[in-house]
């Protein structure tokens, strides 16, 4: 099975690749070939999102009442999103900048809360200020825009399955754009709180933001909520999962019977983590966009976001080459 990665970023462009990610379906570009709103699609595999387009029309025809009791101005406010959202799914397919920032500024021009127009212009900056700042309007956009449709209390009522909710998407795409360059910025609580929050609103994270949120955890030396990430999104069969488990046993206990045993597992989900973590082997230049669990592949995208919180652990790096020489 192939996996599709969207952390969208390379170390020197990291903000500015995942503000662009758009993991639709749960599925994600790999990192530095963002598929996200200012990006085209990645490569082996169509881009996951154009779906949403033609679920976007079978549910309009299916469910034309799907507006609920909105009337008057509200409903024109609706109508007009609509119709920019239909100008996003053209953009996303857009295979020029110029193209995609046009007709992302027409979607504005119909409706300023459609967040993912927004999303695309932030996509296309290089300046980190700005880009919190477009990432800022997504969030206000998204947010009105779910409360417009669903109600005021939408983010109450609706809270549990977000996500399955079509039309609550662009919003959840942009609390993660913004939560990943808060992170980026420095503002690394309120980083971590939109996490927490995305997973309150949807807690099946079918975008996968219970990585970074661990990742981040981790990073903060808040291990208790970094344990509770692993054990709420238990997927021991991943290798990301087992080594972050091997990772943060170690962190806490040191060179147990325990952590040799979690190290052990880890390297059957895996076995190629340990000399990309260690520099016995070479991580290529670029970071691939697809991968299949226990591969070669997969490796490399875990290294490429993990290796910070290995490297920050006195002597984890030393205790993996030493328990995994000549395995």
């Amino acid at each position: 099975m192939a996996t599709k990665k969207n952390r969208g970023k390379n170390r020197k462009g990291r903000a500015r690749k995942n503000r662009t990610s758009g993991k639709a379906g749960g599925n994600a570009a790999a990192p530095g070939k963002s598929s996200g709103p200012g990006a085209g699609p990645g490569r082996g595999l169509p881009d996951p999102r154009s779906m949403e387009s033609v679920m976007s029309r079978v549910m309009e025809m299916a469910f034309p009442s799907s507006r609920g009791g909105v009337a008057g101005s509200d409903a024109e406010r609706l109508s007009l999103l609509r119709r920019a959202q239909e100008i996003v799914y053209d953009a996303w397919e857009a295979r020029s900048v110029r193209e995609r920032i046009s007709l992302a500024e027409e979607a504005l021009s119909l409706s300023d809360i459609c967040a993912d127009a927004w999303l695309i212009l932030t996509g296309e900056t290089e300046d980190i200020v700005e880009a919190r700042d477009l990432c800022e309007r997504a969030a206000a956009a998204g947010e009105d825009a779910v409360r417009l449709e669903f109600g005021p209390d939408a983010l109450t009522e609706e809270a549990g399955h977000f996500w399955r909710i079509l039309n609550t998407r662009p919003y959840m795409r942009a609390l993660e754009a913004l939560s990943d360059c808060m992170w980026d910025m420095g503002e690394r609580e309120e980083s971590v709180a939109l996490l927490r929050e995305m997973l309150r609103l949807n807690p099946n994270d079918n975008q996968g933001v219970r990585s970074s949120l661990f990742f981040r955890l981790f990073g903060l030396g808040d291990l208790e909520g970094a344990g509770d990430v692993l054990e709420t999104y238990r997927e021991p069969m991943l290798g990301e999962w087992g080594w972050n488990m091997a990772l943060l046993l170690f962190r806490r206990e040191g060179d147990s019977a325990r952590t040799a045993s979690a190290l052990d597992d880890a390297f059957e989900t895996n076995p190629f983590v340990p000399g990309l973590l260690t520099g016995a082997r070479r991580m290529p230049p670029t970071v691939p966009d697809y991968y299949s669990p226990g591969s070669l592949e997969e490796a490399v995208v875990y290294v490429f976001f993990n290796a910070r919180n290995w490297s920050g652990t006195k002597g984890a790096l030393i205790w993996v080459s030493k328990k995994t020489r000549g395995k």
